[in-house]
C-alpha cells in the first residue's frame, strides 16, 4: 500500500483515474489509520472491562462461599434450611465447562491485525 501511494504522490501526482488520485487515496489512508486507531482504543477498553468483570466475579464467587460457610452454621437446627444448603453445595461442586482458547488467539490475531492496519496510512509517502 505504502508504495502505491508514493507512486501517486511522486510519479502520478498529476494524474487522475477516474475518482483516484492521490489526494482520494491520501484520504482513503486518513480514514483507514483512524478506523484502526478506534479498533485498538475500543479493545483496550473491553480488555479493561473484561478484566473488571473477572476481579467482580472472583469477589462475588469468594463472598458467596463465605456467606455459603456463615449459613452452613446458622442452617445446623434447621432441617430444612440445611437441606437446601447441601443442594447448592452438589452444584456448586458440578464440573463447570471450560473457555475454548480459540477465542483468546483470534482476538490476539485481531488485534495483531488491527495495530498493523493503524500503521496503512502511508505516513512515509508524500
Amino acid at each position: 500500500m505504502r508504495e502505491i501511494l508514493a507512486l501517486f504522490c511522486d510519479d502520478l501526482s498529476e494524474q487522475r483515474f477516474g475518482d483516484l488520485d492521490a489526494d482520494a487515496l491520501r484520504a482513503l489512508a486518513e480514514r483507514t489509520k483512524e478506523r484502526a486507531l478506534a479498533v485498538i482504543e475500543a479493545r483496550a477498553i473491553l480488555d479493561a472491562a473484561l478484566g473488571e468483570l473477572e476481579a467482580t466475579r472472583a469477589d462475588l464467587s469468594r463472598r458467596a462461599e463465605q456467606a455459603l460457610a456463615y449459613a452452613r452454621v446458622f442452617a445446623e437446627t434447621d432441617a430444612e434450611l440445611k437441606e437446601k444448603i447441601d443442594a447448592l453445595d452438589v452444584v456448586a461442586a458440578a464440573p463447570k465447562t471450560k473457555r475454548r482458547r480459540k477465542v483468546k488467539k483470534k482476538r490476539e490475531a485481531d488485534r495483531s491485525e488491527g495495530e498493523r492496519s493503524a500503521e496503512l496510512p502511508f505516513e512515509g509517502a508524500a
